[in-house]
Formats: C-alpha cells, structure tokens, sequence
C-alpha cells in the first residue's frame, strides 16, 4: 500500500470480500488450500470528494505520552475536515 501511494495511487483495504470465499475463488479461480483474508481497491482519489478529506483523530496510547501533535487528545470519532 505504501509502494501504490507512492506511486500516487491510492487504496482501501476491502476486509468484506472475506465473508463471501466462494463467489471470491470462483471469480478469481484461487484453489482452496489459499485463504482469503481481505480484498485491496486500488485507484486514483478524487480529492475533492467530501470523504477523502475526513481526518479522524486518534486517542493518546495509555502506553506512550501524549506529544505535541494537534492530534493529541482528540477523540477517536472526531472529524477534522478542511
């Protein structure tokens, strides 16, 4: 995902195509004995669009201390958009 983005192509981690391992091996012919455990869409974003400027902060890891981010002690469902 890092080598795409690099490259300017954005991604999606598609973790939904694990519940439906039938139609996925059928469509892409992947024999049984490999396991699905997710699905990558890969493209090119649309900046303009309302949901690719959603930025959503992080809770401070109990762990580490908080730094001087502007991230620092948002809530993890706080939506930051330009």
């Amino acid at each position: 995902m890092l080598a795409l983005t690099a490259r300017g192509l954005g991604t999606c981690v598609e973790v939904s195509v694990a519940g439906y391992p039938d139609v996925v091996r059928n469509e892409l012919k992947i024999p049984p004995e490999l396991t699905i455990i997710c699905g990558l869409a890969v493209g090119y974003s649309d900046p303009d669009f309302a949901a690719n400027r959603l930025r959503i902060g992080r809770d401070p890891s109990p762990s580490m201390p908080c730094s001087s981010t502007p991230e620092c002690g948002r809530s993890v469902t706080e939506e930051v958009l330009p």
